[in-house]
């Protein structure tokens, strides 16, 4: 069970200076994938204190060749199962950047060849798959953990920092967007129902994890509203979760502009992310007059995607098989939310 979550996961900030916990040695990573998450992280890995990229996999071995030339790797392969089976390659994790549809299989193979796996979000689409895969990794002695970025920024931190030094008191309610107008292209996993799509099981994630990190466990769905594209997959969502005391109110979209802000509101002031609020790198503290009392920025190195890395690291230094920030406790509530929502509403998983 999880109980209120930022004071689970509450800890020191990532020093972006130093390799904390790695004896000197560079933790290395294999990335399966050649699409846009894996070139942002393959970015943020290659200016990331303690990180060595070795090897990449993708379908095309000529696309691999090329993600290898690009980011200086030494090892590329023509299919994941090359580089999952390859009994000579020495790789402390394994991060995956395919399609959610793949996801199960893949992270089922990486842990069947005893390889650790930072897997993104969202990291599998039942919670029948992701209870299966924690059983596994757990037998295998190996780490596992959704990509959920966020939790690592130190924004959060600071607005962990606040909350507990009660500069908003108690928590009453939870605004959050995540709505953004996009251009319709069906050969992107969002947008094609049969390959998982759909901006829930895609960035509206986010919001719902948000949710879950200030309110806890066992959320009940309070209202959902979807809108289904003529094509079959969602792209609009209307939600409002509560543990009994708070409400969330939730919006996001794949087909018209929000503020793409989040806010957490308490009886003695509130706290808001600038948007994006998922990779935002500025929180400002409001008190009960609507005044700006404070305000936290940070500057990011690799668009803050160092931080995840930082706390994968820290985690395969240290031989934890979870990480503090990334529990898989979380992971477990919000698939369960996003399966009830999918069931609520008719969405296809």
């Amino acid at each position: 069970m999880v109980n209120r979550i930022c004071d689970k996961i509450r800890y020191e900030y990532y020093s972006r200076k130093k390799n904390r916990k790695t004896n000197g040695k560079n933790i290395k990573w294999a990335i399966i994938g050649t699409g846009n998450m894996a070139n942002k992280f393959a970015r943020a890995l290659s200016i990331t204190d303690g990180a060595e990229i070795v090897a990449i996999a993708s379908r095309s071995i000529e696309k691999s060749k090329g993600f290898a030339n690009k980011y200086k790797v030494k090892k590329a392969y023509g299919s994941y199962s090359s580089m999952l089976e390859d009994k000579e390659l020495i790789v402390d994790v394994v991060y995956i950047a395919t399609p959610l549809i793949t996801h199960y299989q893949i992270i089922k193979h990486a842990l069947n060849n005893q390889k650790n796996v930072l897997c993104e979000k969202p990291i599998v689409q039942t919670r029948n798959q992701f209870d299966e895969l924690r059983l596994l990794a757990k037998q295998n002695n190996l780490f596992l953990a959704e990509g959920m970025w966020m939790y690592c920024l130190p924004v959060f931190r600071k607005t962990d920092e606040w909350i507990k030094e009660g500069k908003i008191g108690n928590i009453q309610k939870l605004r959050i967007d995540l709505s953004k107008q996009e251009y319709i292209d069906y050969s992107r996993p969002i947008f094609d129902a049969q390959k998982g799509g759909g901006v829930l099981s895609d960035y509206g994630i986010y919001p719902i994890a948000f949710a879950v990190y200030y309110l806890g466990a066992d959320l009940k769905i309070e209202y959902c509203k979807s809108i289904l594209h003529t094509h079959g997959f969602d792209t609009d969502w209307l939600l409002v979760l509560s543990n009994d005391k708070v409400f969330a109110n939730i919006t996001f979209s794949s087909i018209y502009n929000g503020d793409r802000k989040a806010a957490v509101i308490g009886d003695k002031g509130c706290i808001v992310w600038k948007p994006q609020f998922n990779r935002t790198n500025s929180v400002l503290l409001f008190d009960e007059n609507g005044m700006k009392i404070d305000e936290y920025h940070v500057d990011y190195l690799a668009d803050g995607y160092e931080y995840e890395i930082f706390a994968v690291q820290d985690s395969i230094a240290t031989k934890k098989k979870e990480c503090d920030l990334l529990g898989l406790d979380i992971s477990h509530e919000i698939l369960r939310i996003t399966e009830d929502l999918k069931s609520i509403s008719g969405v296809k998983l």
